[in-house]
């Protein structure tokens, strides 16, 4: 229900002098807050931001949450419109008495079959879908590994791309003349599914897998939390691959089309990557982190001609997330999430893929071209709210909020005063106003405080991209702390 003050504002506000017209709130309800987005999907994949899921079989945190194959349903069609659809999803696959299970080794999560993620995938991905890339992370033994390829190929059947794809035959031509690729675009693969795959040189061992950062691409965990059978079947495995070292059957390797992924080693940042003509840097957190104040620009440069996916330091094991905008402007295409929790990173990636299928034309600026540089003013009249969620164990509410303005280097902060005994409509009416330099990727953070004794309560929040949010009057609806939208709003004016 709208709260009369707030009718009384816009009416007050909007009058037209000569004819009396004037805005009213069922008016402003029906206007977007945000800039439709329009999909261009003929640049190279490493153009692209794709919104990833890290872990993504399970239901709650890697230690001891549960596992579905549902998850995958559920990350590759979203919950729009706070949770838009992620299209790189993490497989992470062992070997036991039941064949292949997917789970997050030594811990108490339970495992799920293979083949039953493979299944939920393929299932969600539709013919007019943009393509779906998986993160396959494999624990499985060399004479395993077919087995897997079998049941990918099975299931995914023409989904699955196996080879590279050409145009024309000039295409293929110059590949073979020049061994080189010409860059495959997501409209080229709309409908499939690539893999991620890790790669190695011929001649270092047959494809040894070798282990870093503990001993995979994007494991959290290295200790032993579960007694479990399949539990007890990855000790032996460990104990059987001391350095976690496992060789990459050639049948597996040939699925890596386009996304051989490749640790960064010696100086992998100031050199061209020949082999494989597909690399994809896999890189953790904290490896990014440290490159991040020293070799921006160079990060950026290698992010325009190669993919790059960052994954979460070994240190989250309760599924927190990192904060994804340095690695963004940085130009990693893949920043991978537990998308299971609803924290500053989810909330980042909600809005910078809201409304779209997942997949994001970087800005110019990480694409080679010119960057926005140039000092700007944020103006924003924050007025109020109708059915803000009544927060926990409070009779009386006292409500504030918070406005950030978030770049990938700073945050600038606003805090405004305390509404008490509002009944669920507080009114406000204060300017928020920021100086910013300008750039590519700069969000808009609002939340809503119960204010109390001790530590508030954060009841309500709305995260937009800067650049896609409409002006004038709007209403922003507001979701709660599980991602949820709620039937609150709050209504602002932006200059």
């Amino acid at each position: 229900m709208v709260a009369p003050l707030l009718d009384e504002y816009l009416v007050k506000e909007t009058r037209e002098p000569d004819t009396g017209q004037c805005e009213t709130c069922a008016d402003v309800h029906k206007k977007p807050y945000l800039k439709p987005y329009i999909f261009d999907g003929t640049h190279p994949l490493t153009d692209y931001f794709i919104s990833s899921s890290h872990n993504t079989y399970l239901v709650a945190n890697q230690l001891w949450g549960n596992s579905s194959p549902k998850s995958y349903t559920t990350a590759l069609l979203g919950v729009p419109p706070t949770r838009p659809a992620a299209r790189c999803v993490e497989i992470d696959v062992w070997y036991t008495k039941s064949g292949p299970v997917v789970t997050h080794g030594h811990t108490f999560t339970k495992s799920i079959s293979f083949r039953g993620v493979c299944e939920a995938i393929g299932e969600a991905v539709k013919a007019d879908d943009l393509p779906v890339t998986v993160s396959l992370e494999c624990h499985v033994d060399y004479d395993k590994q077919p087995e897997l390829v079998h049941i990918m190929k099975e299931v995914w059947g023409d989904k699955l791309v196996t080879e590279r794809i050409h145009r024309n035959v000039a295409e293929v031509i110059s590949d073979l003349i020049h061994h080189s690729h010409t860059p495959v675009t997501p409209d080229d693969l709309t409908g499939r599914i690539f893999l991620m795959v890790e790669w190695y040189p011929a001649k270092v061992s047959d494809l040894v897998k070798q282990g870093d950062e503990g001993g995979s691409s994007s494991s959290s965990s290295d200790s032993d939390f579960s007694d479990s059978e399949e539990s007890q079947e990855m000790k032996k495995w460990r104990a059987a691959h001391p350095k976690n070292k496992t060789k990459i059957h050639p049948d597996l390797a040939a699925l890596g089309v386009y996304a051989n992924s490749i640790k960064p080693k010696g100086n992998w940042l100031s050199r061209d990557i020949e082999d494989p003509l597909h690399a994809l840097i896999n890189i953790s957190e904290s490896g990014l982190t440290e490159y991040l104040p020293v070799a921006l620009a160079d990060l950026v440069a290698h992010g325009s001609k190669y993919l790059r996916r960052c994954y979460p330091r070994g240190t989250r094991v309760q599924s927190t997330n990192m904060d994804p905008l340095p690695a963004w402007r940085a130009g990693t295409q893949v920043v991978a999430l537990n998308m299971q929790v609803w924290d500053l990173g989810m909330q980042f990636n909600g809005a910078l893929f809201e409304g779209t299928q997942g997949w994001v034309l970087k800005p110019e600026g990480l694409r080679g071209g010119p960057s926005r540089s140039e000092e700007k003013t944020f103006k924003l009249q924050v007025i109020g709210a109708d059915d803000v969620p009544h927060p926990s164990n409070t009779k009386n509410l006292a409500t504030y909020f918070k406005c950030d303005l978030c770049t990938p280097s700073e945050r600038l902060k606003y805090k405004s005063k305390v509404v008490e005994d509002h009944g669920g409509d507080p009114f406000w009416d204060e300017a928020v106003e920021f100086k910013y330099e300008d750039g590519e990727l700069i969000f808009v953070r609002l939340r809503l405080y119960q204010d109390r004794w001790g530590k508030d309560e954060e009841i309500a929040t709305f995260t937009a991209q800067l650049d896609r949010l409409e002006t004038g009057f709007r209403f922003w609806p507001l979701t709660d702390g599980e991602g949820n939208l709620t039937e609150g709003h709050i209504l602002v004016r932006l200059f």
